[in-house]
C-alpha cells in the first residue's frame, strides 16, 4: 500500500479533500483527475474517502492500494506501448505481403492512437470506482 500524509482542508459527508504535496506517483493515478494543484505546482488537493470521519485541519494519512496502482500503471504506460508495436508489426507484414508503403508507420499510429483514447475512457470509469479512489486511513494529529 501506497501511503502520503497531508492536512484536511475541507469535509463533506464522507469525502474529504487532503492538502499534499505532489509525489512522481501522482502521474499514474486514475483518480488524477479529482486532484487539483495549488501552491505553484508542488502542493495539490486530493478527493479523498474519510473513511476515519477527520475534520478540518488534521494532519492525517492517505493510502491507495497498490494493486489498483500497478493496473493503473499498466493501463497508461504498458498498454499503448504494446500497441503501438502490434500495429507496426502487423503493418510490417502487411507492407512485406502486399507492398503497401509506410503500412508499419500509419497501423503503429493508428493502434497507439486507439489506445490512447481508450485509456482516457477507461481511467474515467476507474476514477468513479471506489478501489481507485485515496483513502483517508488515520488521523496522525487532530487539529487544535
Amino acid at each position: 500500500m501506497a501511503t502520503e500524509e497531508g492536512i484536511v482542508v475541507n469535509t463533506e459527508n464522507s469525502i474529504a479533500w487532503v492538502k499534499t504535496v505532489r509525489s512522481t506517483a501522482c502521474d499514474a493515478c486514475s483518480s488524477k483527475d479529482a486532484c487539483h494543484m495549488t501552491g505553484g505546482g508542488k502542493e495539490m488537493e486530493v478527493k479523498v474517502l474519510n473513511i476515519v470521519k477527520a475534520n478540518s485541519g488534521d494532519k492525517v494519512l492517505i493510502e491507495f492500494e497498490t494493486a489498483s496502482f500497478l493496473k493503473v500503471i499498466f493501463l497508461i504506460y504498458l498498454f499503448p506501448t504494446l500497441c503501438l508495436i502490434t500495429g507496426a508489426v502487423i503493418g510490417q507484414i502487411l507492407e512485406s505481403k502486399y507492398n503497401i508503403g509506410n503500412a508499419s508507420i500509419m497501423l503503429g499510429c493508428l493502434f497507439l492512437l486507439i489506445s490512447i483514447l481508450y485509456v482516457i475512457i477507461r481511467g474515467k470509469i476507474l476514477s468513479k470506482k471506489t478501489e481507485y479512489t485515496p483513502k483517508l486511513i488515520k488521523i496522525i494529529k487532530k487539529a487544535k
